[in-house]
């Protein structure tokens, strides 16, 4: 099935969502916490187009996560990214929509998050009334992600190792609601797996019971100035969940143990050499590292002019000026105008100091004022260019990104469309010999012999989908009678009878059942051999690899096993109508009927027939017991002919009876054994006996 997972991703990354959703085709719309690209990705924003998205791949399950999940979240576009979404759901009436969000219903007092979470799940159970789609709710505790500053704990982290002011503060008793995040998706996907269409609301209780002092302790932020007793205490209200009982679910790491391999290394730079935290502070892009680039361009600018400022060749050139317009261009405005005003400082100060002009000149001489006014016009113009080139670069780049983005959603589009296209062109032609295949699945199938239909049927199985772990069983009221027959010499016996039984009433509605989700003590693929309704014989393939567990091969099974049925239903209608008209004596073979099965099954030489002949010691009556034998299902594999008036009992030496349970049986209904003959001794015998006569 295809899953589609949306929402506030930051916490998972692929191998947790492929590991999660083994079985599942995934698609991303938004960010993950760490992108590999193994899984198609998608951006949650208004370029991509969502009708096409649900269009192109026809996704029947979503799971979105809400941004309740994070603690901190303001949740400003929740309602509208989840609408997106709803609008675009009208045309999937089959669709499964689990929506996982964080603990804010549970909480005692009130809250613009409780609020805005309260909207969103009557907004989701408004669209499932409306356009018809199944709708869960999980309300889980908080995730966490102390690598990502827009986490509560991350932030918290962040802020301590940069050492910037930290507003968050917390009573020491306060529990921390949080959840692993792998223990939610685990949740998530047994939800998916035990889906029906009733709406439900689960919520996760705190299990753990973890106070934020033994968090930050764990963290060694103990002595951070967070704590205060003052503040109350947020108390959770969820009742006792049957999250166990119903879905096997129940948390298994704690916070606490997730981060037992976390360092946090809040001396990292200051083990760095001084050079080395200069440079990366002058490459940093906040207000210090700003300062640090401007007085390095100032200090350089009066050490060239009061130093070259009297040489013939440099004189000429105002290095103050360069000064100036470099800190607009790099620095923007603002700091231009403060260069202009620190460049005016400077050249009126060296004026001064080398008696070129004094204070009275300056302001009573207009002609004096012109290079300061030329400062301060050029940074304004230089910082006008800058900031009209910054906007003119961020609309290209915006545009590009759109446009990158819709031209990579396209691309996507296309190749999986052009992969489905190639996956259905293989299903529907076969690797160029579908036809072929069924002609020769067919041919193979037209035989009046039960025994020789089964042989060939589970032979053909074989090779298409290259196991011998293929059995037949017989089937009695609705359940697994015993075993009559399997390609391998060890068959493996299924686990639970009544939980394989309980598959029927899928395999008479649909034809086949596919272990789609790889349970344990099940086959991989099961299908069924009917008559009027009735289910005479369950057909098992239990090993499987990968490869073969895709819509080709489901589809090919299925197609297949109609097929045989078919051929079955026409076989069984001979043999019961001599059953039921009371020609039982017409069920034995002729010594020319029998001949020829035997010839047919020397043509077939196939190495999971293994004919043995027993020569039975009967009167001239035909033997109740032997009747008994030819229309019950104790054996499909037990032929009886006549060769010279004799009782001949030909069974496969590889089927699930061996010959002590043939000598048993008969011994039992008082048939002795004369003696046991093979397949080319039995034919010679009756072409003895056709010559003789």
């Amino acid at each position: 099935m295809t899953l589609l997972l949306t929402g506030d991703l930051n916490y998972f990354s692929e191998e947790s969502l492929l590991e999660a959703f083994p079985e599942e085709r995934l698609f991303i719309l938004g960010n993950l916490a760490k992108p590999l690209k193994k899984i198609r990705h998608l951006p949650l924003d208004d370029s991509t187009d969502l009708q096409l998205l649900f269009r192109t791949y026809d996704i029947n399950q979503i799971i979105y996560f809400s941004a309740s999940l994070n603690a901190i979240s303001e949740m400003n576009t929740e309602m509208y990214q989840l609408r997106r979404i709803l609008d675009n759901l009208k045309a999937s009436a089959s669709l499964r929509f689990l929506y996982v969000t964080g603990p804010d219903r549970h909480y005692q007092n009130d809250s613009s998050r409780r609020i805005i979470l309260s909207s969103a799940e009557e907004l989701c159970q408004y669209y499932a009334r409306t356009y018809h789609f199944s709708f869960k709710i999980i309300h889980s505790l908080h995730l966490y992600n102390l690598l990502d500053e827009e986490d509560s704990l991350g932030q918290l982290l962040s802020k301590l190792k940069h050492g910037k002011a930290i507003d968050f503060k917390v009573n020491p008793n306060q529990r921390a609601y949080y959840i692993y995040p792998k223990d939610l998706l685990v949740l998530c996907y047994r939800v998916l797996d035990c889906w029906d269409d009733e709406f439900e609301c689960l919520s996760i209780p705190d299990s753990f019971h973890i106070t934020y002092a033994e968090l930050f302790s764990k963290l060694d932020l103990a002595g951070a100035d967070i704590f205060s007793d003052a503040l109350p205490i947020r108390e959770l209200q969820v009742a006792d969940t049957s999250l166990r009982e119903h879905y096997g679910w129940f948390p298994k790491v704690t916070i606490l143990d997730d981060l037992e391999d976390f360092v946090y290394q809040t001396q990292e730079k200051k083990d760095l050499p001084r050079w080395r935290q200069l440079l990366m502070l002058l490459h940093s892009q906040n207000i210090y590292g700003r300062f640090l680039q401007f007085f390095l361009l100032f200090a350089m600018s009066e050490v060239l002019s009061y130093t070259l400022g009297q040489q013939v060749y440099f004189k000429t050139v105002d290095y103050r000026l360069f000064f100036i317009m470099a800190t607009a261009f790099i620095l923007e405005t603002k700091m231009g105008l403060l260069a202009a005003v620190l460049a005016t400082v400077g050249l009126l100060t060296q004026n001064v100091i080398s008696g070129s002009s004094n204070l009275s000149t300056l302001f009573f001489e207009p002609s004096n004022w012109i290079p300061y006014m030329v400062y301060f016009i050029s940074a304004m113009i230089s910082g006008y260019v800058k900031e009209k080139g910054q906007d003119e670069l961020a609309s290209l780049k915006s545009e590009n990104t759109d446009l990158r983005q819709q031209l990579e959603a396209e691309k996507y589009y296309i190749d999986d469309l052009l992969t489905e296209k190639a996956e259905l062109s293989y299903q529907i032609l076969g690797r160029q010999d579908s036809y072929g295949k069924i002609y020769r699945f067919l041919e193979h199938l037209d035989t009046p012999y039960l025994d020789i239909f089964v042989v060939r049927l589970l032979q053909y199985l074989s090779e298409i989908f290259q196991t011998e772990s293929i059995s037949i069983y017989s089937v009695q009221q609705g359940r697994l009678d015993k075993l009559q027959f399997s390609l391998a010499v060890s068959p493996a016996q299924p686990g639970d009878m009544d939980k394989v039984a309980a598959i029927f009433t899928h395999i008479e509605e649909e034809g086949i059942w596919v272990n789609q989700h790889l349970r344990k003590a099940y086959p991989m693929y099961m299908s069924a051999l009917t008559a009027n309704g009735d289910i005479d014989y369950c057909i098992f393939i239990e090993d499987v690899s990968a490869e073969r567990l895709n819509l080709y091969h489901k589809n090919l099974f299925k197609v297949l096993m109609g097929l045989a049925n078919r051929s079955y239903q026409q076989q069984l209608t001979n043999h019961r109508l001599l059953e039921n008209n009371g020609r039982q004596s017409e069920l034995v073979l002729s010594e020319s009927d029998f001949y020829h099965k035997l010839l047919q099954i020397k043509e077939m030489d196939s190495p999971y027939f293994n004919a043995q002949i027993l020569h039975l010691a009967v009167a001239d009556n035909l033997p109740s017991a032997l009747v008994q034998l030819l229309v019950s299902k104790w054996s499909m594999f037990a032929t009886i002919g006549l060769i010279r008036d004799d009782y001949y009992l030909l069974y496969n030496a590889r089927a699930a009876e061996s010959l002590l349970d043939w000598r048993e049986y008969l011994t039992q209904r008082g048939v002795e054994i004369v003696g046991i003959q093979n397949l080319e001794e039995t034919i010679e015998i009756i072409q003895f006996s056709q010559d003789l006569s």
